[in-house]
């Protein structure tokens, strides 16, 4: 009788373990990860990947990019257009998967990025950084064989600033959106590089338009998202401005150094198609600008100015893409 009740303690012991989770069952945010064989992690792996580059992001920052590419005259040819896209692409795919796995820990306490493929488990930390990094090379090596090396020099120090400067200064200083602003202005400058191997005018303002534009577009997403913000211990300057108005001010201070700097290309032979557009553009952001400044209309008013950044940029840049079309065609 004795050996037998044993052999039931045994037996719902063994059960208990079994039963227990272990740490490699469990996603870096608490999720049960379901067992994996190779083949349905290699799928679940590819089926990452636009998530895991941060898809939309980098597409929406290759734009800028290809207007630089455009407006600096380069030698007419699709192929290495073509190229040039690729490159710069690659290097921004790679670092958004290396800025991914860095702050793995931190998305996983957000509710807003917590199932994203790292945190969530779906792709091993390794296979994260070793694709960051193979994309990062990729589009640096692409376009050093094919282009200036300043135009891979570009690239390179975009890739550097956004992983290895902005993505840890997050935690450590609100004036960590200025670096990564810097970073998001770059790709400007590979695309000047890349069409004649030095920066035009029209590249640098391009670079200020992008670098002063970020600011008024991130503020109102870190105001709709500082709680999750503060869970993932990032210190943006909505994190720590609990009425709001600094980052109001903050917005509105950069919508109007903007506004002045959209206005340069009239300095460098752009027309009155450009001008509409500049003019267009430059008042609608004001005025959502405004309406995000006022305490009682933030949260209604920050998705709107997020949205109107997006209309404003999209404005700017087919204004000087089609000026520059119809003063070719002209002349």
């Amino acid at each position: 009788m004795d050996e037998a009740k044993r052999d039931v303690r045994k037996s719902k012991s063994r059960c208990d373990v079994e039963a227990e989770p272990s740490a490699s069952d469990t996603s870096p945010s608490g999720d049960r990860i379901a067992p994996m064989n190779a083949t349905n992690r290699w799928r679940e792996f590819a089926l990452s990947i636009p998530t895991l580059v941060k898809a939309p992001l980098t597409l929406m920052a290759a734009f800028p990019a290809a207007c630089a590419y455009l407006l600096s005259d380069p030698p007419a040819s699709f192929t290495r257009f073509a190229l040039f896209l690729a490159g710069t692409l690659l290097a921004g795919f790679g670092a958004a998967a290396l800025n991914q796995w860095s702050e793995r820990s931190q998305d996983a306490a957000m509710e807003r990025t917590r199932h994203r493929p790292l945190p969530s488990g779906r792709v091993r930390p390794g296979h994260g950084l070793v694709f960051g990094l193979f994309l990062s090379i990729a589009g640096t090596v692409l376009l050093l064989v094919w282009f200036p090396p300043l135009a891979a020099a570009f690239a390179a120090g975009t890739v550097l600033l956004y992983w290895l400067v902005y993505t840890p200064l997050k935690r450590r200083t609100p004036y960590c959106t200025e670096v990564g602003a810097v970073a998001g202005a770059l790709p400007t400058l590979i695309g000047a590089a890349a069409a004649g191997g030095s920066v035009t005018p029209i590249g640098w303002n391009l670079f200020l338009i992008l670098f002063l534009w970020q600011m008024p577009h991130f503020h109102p997403i870190a105001w709709r998202y500082r709680r999750d913000y503060a869970a993932g211990g990032f210190r943006m300057l909505a994190v720590e401005d609990d009425t709001g108005r600094k980052t109001g001010l903050h917005a509105l201070v950069y919508a109007s150094l903007l506004t002045a700097a959209v206005f340069g290309p009239l300095l460098f032979g752009a027309g009155p198609v450009y001008a509409i557009a500049a003019l267009l553009a430059s008042g609608l952001f004001l005025v959502a600008t405004l309406a995000f400044l006022q305490p009682g209309r933030r949260e209604v008013s920050a998705p709107r100015l997020f949205r109107v950044s997006l209309i404003h940029l999209t404005l700017v840049l087919s204004g000087l893409l089609l000026d520059h079309g119809l003063s070719r065609l002209a002349g």
